[in-house]
């Protein structure tokens, strides 16, 4: 993706990501680091913006067909002791809760080591998160922390809830140091809005269209 502006001051930003989206819901971002040049008084200055961007969508369900707990078993080692706490909560807590807290810790892991680029390959206990705020709707969460080793990292983590079914984690990281939240939202796009700038590439074939409904579908 690549944009660019210019105002009275001439300035132009370039930047470069790719996105990607696999079979099972969840969205890989890779990044090129920004170039940003700006122009004033007739001198030029550059600085470049070294970001690690990471994205990941979980569904809030468990659909394996066994037990929670057994389930649970099966990913402790997924899972630091301090973050089983969180995702077990107390004595009185309901199923649907942890199983939200679950997909939760998940997602914050999975948007983290997107942005390293290396996968679900390392020890996941040494990637230890401690939330301080609950998911609520219409909010942005900017409180996570990371940790590893038991030294907090240097990173922003923005959670949401994308609806009451989905959650949904990014982890940012610009020049080495957690960068300050934009506090922007996730926006639902319907068609209308996501064609609202397209510019069409040819004229309308109507003759094209009337062909390619005229043919049989295949069962």
């Amino acid at each position: 993706m690549r944009s660019s502006s210019t105002d009275d001051d001439e300035d132009e930003v370039a930047c470069g990501s790719t996105v990607e989206r696999n079979e099972i819901e969840m969205f890989r971002i890779s990044t090129t680091p920004d170039v940003q040049t700006t122009k004033k008084k007739g001198k030029e200055k550059e600085k470049v913006r070294d970001v690690l961007l990471g994205v990941d969508i979980m569904k809030l369900e468990y659909t394996g067909g066994k037990q929670l707990s057994e389930f649970f078993r099966i990913m402790n080692r997924n899972f630091s002791s301090s973050e089983w706490e969180e995702i077990r909560g107390n004595t009185t807590c309901m199923e649907v809760e942890q199983i939200s807290m679950f997909c939760r810790h998940w997602a914050l892991k999975e948007s983290f080591v997107k942005a390293l680029g290396i996968g679900i390959v390392t020890d996941l206990r040494t990637i230890d998160f401690k939330t301080n705020s609950k998911l609520v709707p219409n909010k942005l969460v900017c409180d996570t922390v990371l940790y590893q080793k038991g030294n907090k990292q240097n990173w922003l983590f923005e959670e949401s809830l994308l609806d009451s079914e989905h959650c949904v984690a990014v982890a940012l990281q610009e020049n080495g140091i957690a960068p300050k939240s934009q506090n922007k939202m996730f926006e639902l796009l319907d068609y209308n809005k996501l064609l609202v700038n397209a510019i069409p590439m040819h004229s309308e074939d109507e003759q094209y269209v009337k062909k390619y409904f005229s043919k049989n579908e295949k069962p």
